[in-house]
């Protein structure tokens, strides 16, 4: 199966703040025996990533995507 992400998104500007409190509810959260049964039922794997990790590999999944998406001689509309 490929890999997929999931993530919890947040606006643009929000308080640094609330970003960590998010964050930190987040690795939380992941390590939880309930998160972790579920992951494991659907035969996922977690890798959790901070905020600025998330946003720089979803830069690079678009990135490679619309290259991808050039190459066959996609374009968007």
């Amino acid at each position: 199966m490929p890999p997929g992400f999931n993530g919890v998104c947040a606006p643009k500007g929000l308080p640094a703040h609330i970003r960590e409190g998010l964050e930190r509810a987040c690795a939380k959260a992941i390590q939880s025996d309930t998160v972790r049964h579920t992951i494991a039922n659907t035969g996922q794997t977690v890798r959790y990533l901070t905020g600025t990790q998330f946003q720089a590999r979803t830069a690079a999944e678009y990135a490679l995507n619309g290259e991808l998406m050039r190459r066959v001689g996609l374009s968007g509309q």
